[in-house]
């Protein structure tokens, strides 16, 4: 959009005509020598153009889609967007119930295992930096920062993965949970697929055990979903137009520049850390999390698992 008044004394012109037109900018502009002045401008119109959208048909579907039809190609994005939904609402009750396990616990925890699992996060992270072809001493060059700030961003994630992790444990030991070996070999594979490796490679990379107490944990944390109860609860109208008005707030807030490295691609799939990570990501200051999924998959350094 322009100043106020400029669109309108465009109107009833047609392509290819030269005039003037004038308008005030507003007192409060953010220019200062232009505030509250009269200016003219020149305008020369050279094009008018319109949106013309196609027919919503069968022709349509077929050009957009891979399907004949467009009840078909409807039928298909319907089914895309309840899945969404549906994957959403999974990931929010996996970040709740990880906040419920993690106030449950109780027991005087070594801080020295919190700092094993900052130094496994900040790994982890040099990692992923070295994979898109930077590293953390690049990052602290350019940037300025310190290892302690580095270590700081990861505290409190720390924190709740090593809850986590415990009250998952006492969980496969409860229920006698194992990992069966086509269970491992399909992480193997997954992993292998993810890195772009052979299978026999991650083998050699990544202790069996590793993995075996990854995919118990894994199934421990899929008992407390299926044992929790879920309850809906239903939104207004008006709650929900207060929900979009804060996500849009939240857009536009301008992004803090204090550290332009990628954005950490995490590597261990551990105790359901997708809806852990997410969540406690959310209080990293220089990483959005949003919408993101956060799966971190298990390395041979994770001997705390």
């Amino acid at each position: 959009q322009f100043i106020h008044g400029f669109e309108e004394q465009i109107v009833g012109h047609k392509v290819g005509e030269e005039f003037d037109i004038t308008v005030k900018f507003p007192d409060d502009y953010h220019a200062e020598e232009l505030k509250g002045k009269e200016t003219v401008f020149k305008i020369k119109l050279n094009a008018l153009e319109k949106e013309e959208l196609p027919e919503l048909d069968d022709e349509f579907a077929k050009d957009a889609s891979e399907f004949e039809t467009l009840a078909e190609y409807k039928a298909d994005i319907k089914a895309k967007i309840e899945k969404k939904h549906a994957d959403d609402a999974d990931m929010r009750v996996g970040e709740e119930l990880a906040e419920k396990l993690c106030g449950a616990i109780e027991a005087d925890i070594p801080s020295v295992m919190y700092e094993k699992e900052t130094d496994l996060l900040v790994r982890e992270y040099d990692m992923n930096l070295r994979q898109q072809g930077l590293s953390l001493d690049m990052l602290m060059q350019y940037t300025g920062m310190k290892m302690e700030d580095i270590r700081a961003r990861y505290a409190m994630m720390a924190v709740a993965n090593v809850k986590k992790n415990l009250a998952l444990t006492e969980i496969v030991k409860a229920e006698n949970i194992k990992a069966d070996d086509e269970a491992v070999e399909a992480r193997f594979e997954e992993l292998a697929k993810e890195f772009n490796m052979k299978v026999e490679d991650v083998k050699a990379r990544i202790e069996k055990e590793d993995i075996e107490n990854e995919v118990a944990i894994l199934r421990a944390f899929e008992v407390v979903k299926n044992s929790a109860v879920v309850t809906e609860k239903k939104v207004t109208a008006a709650e929900l137009e207060e929900i979009l008005k804060a996500k849009e707030e939240k857009a536009a807030e301008p992004e803090e520049k204090t550290e332009e490295a990628p954005k950490k691609k995490t590597t261990r799939k551990t105790a359901a850390k997708k809806t852990e990570a997410e969540s406690t990501e959310n209080a990293e200051s220089t990483e959005e999390a949003p919408k993101k999924k956060t799966t971190r998959k298990t390395t041979k350094k994770t001997d705390n698992e």
